[in-house]
């Protein structure tokens, strides 16, 4: 047991604010991590001040008897609270009629004090059987990280490991499976790590598989293993129908009604003009009759061509300020003209993007 108190420089009696103070100043990473972990507690604190001031006075009647280090006394708890020169609190020499007074209370006090360290012997253990309790890579990654140099370091990094494994079996990613190879190289699991591996990239290049699962995610790791396939343009444009459905759950502003730029609607197709008045890239998606997905950079125009018919549509910029357009539209003129900009107010975020026909 350290004297924490002692080396941030401070008294047991500092309210948890000088303590905090106290912390930001300490240069040892060890001390300030386990003085963070005990008083910062108010449960742990109380426990750590009663032994504290059990070993105190420990120190000062092993001082007035002329006690030196024993077994259960050692030069580091010696060094620790120690009372003497180094110590800091005078103290008289007593003789040994007084020493036969103290006694009692000395035999009093190792009982406490053994009882305090078997309560800070078994905090590992406790912490240990929580770690095995959670049974997830982040709590076995915390206690390995608040006892480093602990007796069950082997233990824990070995359930870590096959934590990590089971993991990423539950959530069968590509990303997943390659961390864990990544993080541990030399597992006992490497080689049913790899072979789930090429498993799940095998699955995913299936477009039917893909499709039954129909999620953004899905799409894109098909694209990514197979951006070739024949199937490639129908995930694509599948993948922006989500995009489109995700904006249509959030927060956007709606899309002024669309006013036709001219042309008759003989044909089946309708020119479409967007200028980019922003200083953001824009990204414009039409999902409907046909899907499809335009970026445009600022202060810049496009034109495309798209089927005549019923659409969903999204604006959005490539800022976290801005909200993004949505609404419904029906294509049935030749040609349109559109103008996107941004609508700024002040004392009023996150603003919406805007346009002008």
């Amino acid at each position: 047991m350290r004297d924490l108190y002692k080396r941030l420089g401070i008294s047991s009696n500092d309210s948890v604010g000088k303590i905090r103070e106290a912390l930001s100043r300490c240069p040892d990473e060890s001390v300030r991590r386990d003085a963070e972990r005990v008083l910062l507690d108010p449960q742990s604190r109380e426990v750590y001040d009663r032994n504290y001031l059990l070993l105190q006075k420990i120190a000062i009647l092993r001082h007035e008897l002329g006690l030196g280090s024993t077994e259960n006394w050692t030069p580091a708890m010696q060094a620790e609270f120690g009372v003497g020169k180094e110590g800091g609190a005078a103290v008289a020499s007593a003789g040994w009629v007084r020493g036969f007074l103290l006694i009692p209370l000395i035999l009093a006090g190792c009982a406490l004090f053994v009882a305090g360290l078997v309560w800070v012997l078994t905090y590992e253990q406790r912490q240990f059987n929580n770690a095995v309790s959670e049974d997830s890579v982040e709590g076995y990654t915390r206690f390995i990280t608040d006892h480093p140099d602990s007796k069950y370091a082997k233990e824990v990094s070995r359930l870590r490991e096959n934590s990590a494994f089971e993991k990423a079996k539950q959530m069968e990613s590509e990303t997943e499976w390659e961390q864990f190879l990544e993080t541990y190289p030399d597992s006992i699991h490497k080689h049913d790590a790899e072979r789930e591996l090429k498993y799940v990239r095998e699955r995913y290049g299936d477009f039917a598989y893909v499709r039954s699962i129909d999620t953004p995610d899905a799409y894109k790791r098909f694209l990514k293993l197979v951006p070739n396939s024949f199937y490639a343009e129908l995930a694509r444009k599948r993948l922006i129908d989500l995009e489109v459905d995700d904006i249509f759950k959030g927060s956007f502003g709606e899309l002024p009604e669309l006013q036709p730029q001219g042309g008759s609607r003989a044909s089946t197709v309708s020119s479409i003009e967007i200028s980019n008045d922003t200083k953001y890239r824009l990204t414009v998606r039409y999902s409907g009759a046909d899907s499809q997905k335009h970026s445009i950079e600022p202060n810049q125009k496009q034109v495309f061509r798209l089927p005549k018919g019923e659409y969903r549509v999204t604006a959005t910029v490539h800022s976290g300020n801005v909200r993004p357009y949505a609404g419904n539209e029906t294509i049935d003129y030749d040609s349109y003209g559109v103008s996107f900009y941004i609508l700024s107010y002040p004392y009023s975020s996150p603003f919406p993007s805007g346009r002008q026909r």
